[in-house]
This record gives C-alpha cells, sequence and structure tokens, in this order.
C-alpha cells in the first residue's frame, strides 16, 4: 500500500515544484486510488453454551482512521431454545449497541430448522494502525450453534 504523506501547505510565491514534491503527490494519489483496509475470512461451523463474550472469528487489518464496516452472514440453530447474541470488538473493545446484548440478537430455530444469522456494523471512530477486528457471541442457553458463515470489515 503507497504511504500518505502530509502534502506540503506553506507554498512560498515563485517557489518551484521539485521532483520531492511531485513523488509525494504521486504517492498521495496512489494511496487515495487503493481505497481503505479490507479483509474477510470464512468462518467453520461452531457451537458454544457459553453466557459470557467469546471470540468466533478476527480479522487484523491496518487502517487510515474513520471508520470500519463490519459484517457476519451465517446460518445456524439452538437446540435450548435461547437467545443468540453477537457483537464488534475493536483491539478487545466490544461496540455493544444493545448494552449487555451486544449488537446483534437472534431467536433461531432449533436442530433442523435452521435460521439466519446476519448483520452490518458501523464502527466509528477508529484510529489509524494495525487493528484486530474480533466477531464475538454468547447465548442465553446452551445448545448455540453456527453452520459457518463469512466475517468482514471495509474501511468507509
Amino acid at each position: 500500500m503507497a504511504a500518505w504523506t502530509t502534502p506540503k501547505q506553506d507554498w512560498a510565491l515563485g517557489e518551484v515544484v521539485g521532483a520531492p514534491d511531485m513523488n509525494a503527490m504521486g504517492e498521495n494519489l496512489a494511496h487515495l486510488k487503493e481505497g481503505g483496509a479490507r479483509a474477510a475470512v470464512s468462518v467453520a461451523a461452531a457451537s458454544t453454551s457459553s453466557a459470557a463474550w467469546v471470540d468466533l472469528a478476527t480479522l487484523t487489518v491496518t487502517t487510515r482512521g474513520g471508520a470500519l464496516m463490519v459484517g457476519y452472514s451465517a446460518a445456524g440453530y439452538h437446540t435450548g431454545g435461547g437467545r443468540a447474541y453477537f457483537d464488534a470488538a475493536v483491539d478487545g473493545t466490544r461496540l455493544a449497541l444493545n448494552g449487555a446484548n451486544g449488537s446483534a440478537e437472534f431467536t433461531l430455530g432449533s436442530a433442523g430448522t435452521a435460521g439466519s444469522v446476519g448483520f452490518t456494523l458501523l464502527l466509528t471512530g477508529v484510529s489509524a494502525g494495525a487493528h484486530t477486528i474480533s466477531l464475538q457471541w454468547k447465548t442465553s442457553a446452551a445448545g448455540l450453534n453456527v453452520l459457518g458463515g463469512q466475517w468482514w470489515v471495509v474501511e468507509a
């Protein structure tokens, strides 16, 4: 990825644009053209009976700073009749749009009648640099199962 260089802003009248200035502008254009960070991972089938937040999948991205969109989609079922809770965490800090219940909550069917799990979240104020973006989950009763899926992040 091309690096961003803060553009020169204190030009003097009659100052000549030199090769280093042109190279910096070219690198900045390449940086803009490449777009922001993005990553995705396939999530294997898994099950949990944990009432505490645990990681289901993680991605590492290097961002420019600002906002990230994250998403997860899968099919799942619940043999214990409980609820499924999902959230995203940046460097260990959960988004928690719905407080203790995370950011997405589902009532899934029983074994043999899997339901859809899918959500997209906007994470704002993410600083520039390397970050670990985790998909976290928990359940209100034993027997939460997901049948695989996709976890992704795109810098907005």
